[in-house]
């Protein structure tokens, strides 16, 4: 994870998301917020931070870390459906085959197919 989300205070985020003077770390400021919150087992809190990001950010190289902590939060609170969806996205964002978070893209969509597989699987055998 990033070092800046583990010494960053609520109150150092909230300034770096009003002072106009942050302007250029204010992208890493939030996708780091989220991390902290996921690691933090809040993911509630942290879908929102994600997909914010997201809206506000769509062309920042950060965007496949936002997709897939996104699809970690939904794996997290069941929400495997959606999940899916964000791998896949995290996936269509990444460009080239050298890309840090390609392979936990891939591993992720497969996780969460084969978990719905195996829902579907139980609950057809009934």
């Amino acid at each position: 994870g990033f070092l800046l989300s583990q010494a960053m205070t609520n109150g150092e985020y909230k300034q770096i998301m009003s002072d106009s003077s942050f302007t250029k770390v204010r992208s890493l400021a939030i996708i780091s917020m989220a991390e902290r919150l996921f690691r933090e087992k809040k993911y509630s809190e942290a879908i929102p931070i994600y997909k914010g990001f997201i809206r506000q950010y769509p062309q920042n190289n950060l965007i496949p870390a936002a997709y897939i902590g996104l699809a970690y939060c939904y794996e997290e609170t069941g929400n495997l459906q959606k999940a899916g969806d964000m791998f896949l996205n995290a996936e269509k964002k990444i460009s080239g085959n050298n890309n840090i978070w390609a392979e936990d893209a891939e591993k992720g969509y497969k996780r969460i197919s084969e978990k719905m597989q195996k829902m579907l699987d139980i609950n057809g055998g009934m």
